[in-house]
């Protein structure tokens, strides 16, 4: 699992395509909370490189904020694709890398219907699973529906086109009637 998963939680993790988003990257951990006196480097790429109006990658080094612990980034994600963010901090003059960030963009008329839908073009290797893609609070209390489609369509480092799910998380909420 990578160490990402586990020591942070990134939101969103779902962005618009084609627009400005900010990502909020804040540690679950206390004692790894983001200095504002502390010095970092933001690299941004696009997986896919998908990127004419972006102007990457002439223009990786997005505007970042730090505040109360949080790192926030404004960046342009353009087309539907997976987006790198890598946060280093620099000690000494030298960077240390702090995380490897993935978001996904995805067109308007699938970002628009929220969580619920997305196109996911992922492509890890097994040092790489079992990342959380998404989450959703605040349904109805009832019976609800993930539904998954394979489109056949994958990415040139993909081997296949089969999806494997590996888990869901289901939290227990409050009792209804």
């Amino acid at each position: 699992m990578a160490d990402e998963s586990i020591k942070f939680d990134v939101s969103p993790k779902l962005v618009q395509a084609d627009a400005v988003a900010t990502i909020t990257i804040r540690p679950i951990d206390h004692a790894g909370r983001f200095e504002e006196s502390a010095r970092y480097e933001v690299t941004y790429f696009p997986v896919e490189e998908f990127a004419s109006r972006s102007g990457w990658p002439r223009k990786n080094k997005p505007d970042f904020r730090v505040v109360d612990g949080r790192m926030m980034i404004t960046q342009y994600f353009e087309a539907e694709q997976e987006h790198v963010l890598l946060v280093e901090a620099l000690v000494g003059g030298q960077p240390v890398l702090v995380g490897n960030f993935r978001i996904y963009s995805l067109e308007a008329d699938l970002h628009a219907r929220g969580v619920f839908k997305g196109d996911f073009h992922i492509h890890s290797d097994r040092r790489l699973s079992r990342q959380k893609l998404f989450q959703k609070s605040g349904l109805s209390p009832g019976m609800h529906t993930l539904k998954i489609v394979v489109k056949g369509t994958k990415q040139a480092a993909a081997k296949d086109t089969h999806v494997v799910i590996d888990a869901f998380d289901v939290q227990p909420g409050p009792a209804t009637p």
